[in-house]
């Protein structure tokens, strides 16, 4: 293992920034998988609890209208009346909140650890360093990635209503194909797009405006470049976290099942619910991190490509 901090200022090739990533976790990988389990155990076990819920809710649904098919051929009015609309909404703000807060933990604890470690040796991080960090920018963080995502789903808003408005118009055939081909587009730059802006989020505290305009400065000229790298690590991490799909999926079911049955031992299905949720954190672990420090040591790159930041640091030191 290099025991010294690697230098992130330094140019890369996009496979050289991967390889630097798997370096920099393995220098302190449990001081850093201690501050996301810490933060994330909580929410993920009560998010178990609640998937469980609702896997249990939509079993009974079925089993209480196995006639299900006839229902809705016969009165699909009859088949919506029975679907709980208020308990959908509820339980889709409720994941919401739970994707954004997660993103926003490991985003805080990645990004900020990464700032720290350009300026401080890597064995000098403390808890309480950690700390400092993720009271000062969580909420900043959270805040920004919330207005972000509120203007994706804006879009999206727009875009559906745009193609359902003209998809029955003959004579709007070709913006149809338009309006459609944009969403495969859009659908491939956004994701690329908030990995950058997050980065640039938890490393300067700017307005919302100012942050979306200094990453698309970042990113000119170099969107090639930074789409390669997501998808390249996205990929990586996928094949890596695939190891964890097939027995999260086998405990959740586990939990479905115990609580189901009423005799189950209340004890055994919250130990259940405990299993899949660090089982759900392994998961969202191996698939999140190689794609956010990749991108953390993008930005300082990106950084003193287009600042000079280096030489800028340099000049600063002799005054």
């Amino acid at each position: 293992m290099i025991k010294e901090n690697l230098n992130l200022l330094l140019i890369r090739k996009n496979t050289e920034i991967i390889d630097d990533s798997f370096t920099i976790f393995k220098q302190n990988w449990k001081l850093l998988s201690k501050f996301i389990f810490k933060y994330l155990l909580p929410i993920y076990i009560l998010t178990s609890i609640f998937t469980v819920y609702i896997i249990k809710s939509y079993i009974n649904f079925i089993i209480d209208y196995a006639n299900l098919s006839e229902t809705f051929n016969s009165s699909p009015a009859n088949f919506i009346e029975q679907i709980n609309i208020p308990f959908l909404v509820v339980s889709i703000i409720i994941y919401l909140i739970a994707f954004m807060t997660i993103a926003t933990i490991f985003d805080t604890v990645l990004i900020r650890y990464v700032a720290l470690y350009r300026d401080t040796p890597y064995s000098s991080i403390t808890d309480n360093a950690m700390k400092e960090q993720f009271k000062s920018w969580f909420l900043h963080v959270l805040k920004r990635n919330f207005q972000f995502i509120l203007v994706v789903t804006l879009i999206y808003v727009i875009y559906f209503a745009t193609l359902f408005s003209v998809q029955y118009i003959p004579q709007m055939a070709i913006t149809f194909i338009g309006v459609y081909m944009f969403y495969y587009i859009f659908a491939l730059i956004w994701p690329i797009l908030f990995i950058a802006y997050s980065t640039v989020v938890a490393n300067e505290k700017l307005a919302f405006i100012k942050t979306l305009k200094r990453t698309f400065w970042l990113l000119q000229n170099n969107w090639l470049s930074a789409a390669g790298l997501f998808y390249l690590t996205v990929m990586i991490a996928y094949i890596i976290s695939i190891f964890m799909t097939i027995p999260t999926g086998v405990i959740t079911g586990i939990g479905v099942a115990l609580d189901i049955n009423e005799a189950t031992s209340k004890i055994g299905t919250t130990a259940i619910y405990c299993i899949a949720a660090i089982l759900m954190i392994l998961y969202y672990f191996t698939y999140v991190v190689l794609p956010t420090l990749s991108f953390s040591i993008k930005y300082w790159q990106l950084r003193e490509k287009k600042e000079g930041l280096s030489l800028k640091e340099a000049v600063d030191n002799i005054k």
